[in-house]
């Protein structure tokens, strides 16, 4: 207890708070020190992750494949509902899950479109139909969106790359 009092500590709590208080300062003032221990990643663990982020690119190239090749479809499905319901328009979402065996499962589509049975029953049976690589993952849940207006045909929009950014130093490639 007299050690307390010699350092100016009147109470146990003082002592805390000035004790998390030098910290917080030391901590700004070098904060290169941490006082949790980082975890150090093995070369070989980077190449796997490296390798797992590849698959997974291949693998979403491989579904945007396989969806792309029934737009034409997806598109009779619009066209089809649009001759019998025309000037309807709206946003159909479309949600399901493929299984490790590259099936489609849980296909659900929904929409605020009016006597809309054909047309989610259309749509339902051509996205049950995809048959996807198979994968290591259990399962994969997939939404997508499309657009019903009588002047739009369906057609999936890939992802834009962002541009690459450069250093100050660099200019710009002349063609």
């Amino acid at each position: 207890k007299n050690w307390r009092k010699r350092l100016g500590f009147s109470s146990l709590r003082t002592m805390r708070s000035r004790i998390i208080l030098f910290l917080a300062v030391l901590l700004f003032v070098f904060p290169e020190v941490s006082l949790a221990t980082e975890k150090t990643v093995s070369p070989k663990a980077k190449a796997k992750k490296a390798m797992s982020e590849q698959q997974t690119s291949k693998f979403r190239a491989e579904i945007l494949k396989v969806m792309s090749g029934s737009e034409g479809k997806l598109d009779r499905c619009r066209r089809r509902y649009l001759g019998v319901n025309p000037g309807q328009s709206s946003n159909v979402a479309v949600s399901f899950e493929i299984t490790g065996k590259g099936t489609v499962t849980n296909a659900a589509v929904s929409s605020t479109l009016k006597r809309n049975a054909y047309i989610h029953g259309c749509i339902r049976k051509t996205v049950e139909a995809w048959a996807f690589p198979k994968n290591r993952m259990k399962s994969t849940k997939m939404t997508f969106s499309m657009t019903i207006r009588p002047d739009t045909p369906f057609k999936f929009q890939t992802p834009k790359k962002s541009p690459s950014k450069r250093s100050k130093g660099d200019k710009p490639k002349s063609r």
